[in-house]
This record gives structure tokens, C-alpha cells and sequence, in this order.
């Protein structure tokens, strides 16, 4: 896709039932997640990138923190995922380009529109001094 999506809808509920568990640091590290793999093609992160996306360098902090993460999140072999923020995307992405078509198509028939709304030349079968003539007078003659 050519442009990225740069919003995606909140679900309250959902969060507070999801990460009902998760220590306040845990969740500032989830939605780091959720964010960075919405604006991922893919929808997915690599594991190895994890560490520096959420900056903890201590590899035993890493791993107590993502230790009630991982439950949350789906493993694709070297990279994590999430389902619904590939649901999410997917969804938009559809909205966004039955809107792009919609302006595709409402702009052809603007187009059109305008070319049959064109101004009538009044002076088309006069001579170029007469219409001259004309406009200085205020088409008074």
C-alpha cells in the first residue's frame, strides 16, 4: 500500500479485559507492540527487534517483562503478530479504498459535469473588433 494507515480504532473494553493482568509496565509495552506491527505491512514484529523497539537492553528485564505478553501475542516463527490488529487493518484498509474508488469515481463526474456546464459564447459568429467593441461598451451598443 502506497500510504500508511495512521489510526486504528480503540477498543476500551476489549483492553481492559485483555490486559487485566499485565503489570502498568507490561501494558506501555503491549500497545509499543500493537502500534509498531499496525504500521508494519505485515502486521507482525521480529522478535530480535523487540528489545529496542520497547528500549530494555537488560536481557533478564526483557524476558520477566514479555513474560505476559507472549500469551497475548500470535508466534509466526521469527516474528510476533497479533490477530486482532490484522483484522483491524485489513478492515480499514478496505474502507479506505471503497473511499479512494468513491473519489475516483465522484471526480470523473465532476469532470463531466463541467464540460457540459461550459459558458456559451455570446459573440461565437461576431468579428474579433466586434466583440472587443462590445466588452468596452459593457455589451451596450
Amino acid at each position: 500500500m502506497k500510504e500508511k494507515l495512521f489510526y486504528f480504532p480503540f477498543y476500551p473494553a476489549d483492553w481492559l479485559a485483555d490486559t487485566s493482568v499485565l503489570s502498568l509496565e507490561e501494558k506501555g509495552a503491549y500497545i509499543t507492540l500493537i502500534a509498531t506491527m499496525y504500521l508494519q505491512n505485515d502486521c507482525s514484529v521480529f522478535k530480535r527487534h523487540i528489545p529496542n523497539i520497547l528500549g530494555v537492553a537488560d536481557e533478564r528485564k526483557f524476558n520477566k517483562l514479555m513474560q505476559n505478553i507472549i500469551p497475548l501475542l500470535i508466534d509466526d516463527g521469527e516474528k510476533y503478530t497479533q490477530k486482532r490488529i490484522k483484522e483491524i487493518k485489513s478492515k480499514i484498509e478496505g474502507i479506505v479504498e471503497k473511499k479512494r474508488q468513491a473519489g475516483i469515481a465522484s471526480g470523473v463526474a465532476k469532470r463531466r459535469k463541467l464540460n457540459y456546464t461550459k459558458k456559451i459564447d455570446r459573440f461565437n459568429d461576431v468579428s474579433a473588433m466586434e466583440k472587443a467593441r462590445k466588452a468596452l461598451n459593457n455589451n451596450y451598443e
